[in-house]
């Protein structure tokens, strides 16, 4: 289980179905239909948390596709 830690809350990556970024606030939204809003005071740790999340996503969808 990988699990991605956000401003110190823990979220199980199997459960993040995905994130998005509007003025500062990440969305996160999960697989149980939950919408969790995190308020970053700078967009670029925000940013860096995004991107992230698609690199991950990214290396784990083309890894799957072998």
């Amino acid at each position: 289980m990988m699990v991605i830690t956000i401003k110190g809350k823990k979220y199980n990556a199997q459960h993040i179905v995905s994130m998005d970024l509007n003025e500062g606030m990440l969305y996160v939204h999960l697989s149980t239909g939950e919408l969790e809003k995190i308020d970053f005071e700078d967009d670029q740790e925000a940013r860096q948390i995004l991107n992230s999340f698609e690199s991950v996503l990214g290396a784990v969808s083309a890894h799957t596709q072998m």
